[in-house]
């Protein structure tokens, strides 16, 4: 199994694809990362969930809003409760 950090991804997205091409052992080819086109579409009203599978145009990071979306207390209890992963990854 191969873990790509998302801002790892979008920070450095050429050293990333490269780490997956070799990982899967293909021949690497170099994506524009300015122009990702959205080439399926999900019904995600279905699920109450409008823009889930949305495709941004373009690779950038963007700040974390799962308080937000989560709240403080799930928010928190994850962050406990998976510690080990957030110190592998380097998350606070």
């Amino acid at each position: 199994m191969l873990f790509i950090r998302y801002e790892d991804l979008c920070l450095y997205p050429e050293q990333q694809m490269k780490r997956v091409y070799n990982y899967l052992e293909i021949t690497p080819f170099k994506p524009d990362f300015t122009n990702i086109p959205q080439t399926t579409k999900e019904d995600d009203e279905v699920y109450g969930m409008a823009g889930l599978h949305t495709i941004r145009p373009s690779l950038e990071m963007k700040p974390s809003d799962a308080k937000q979306i989560l709240g403080k207390d799930v928010h928190d209890w994850i962050m406990k409760q998976y510690q080990w992963y957030n110190d592998y990854f380097g998350y606070k």
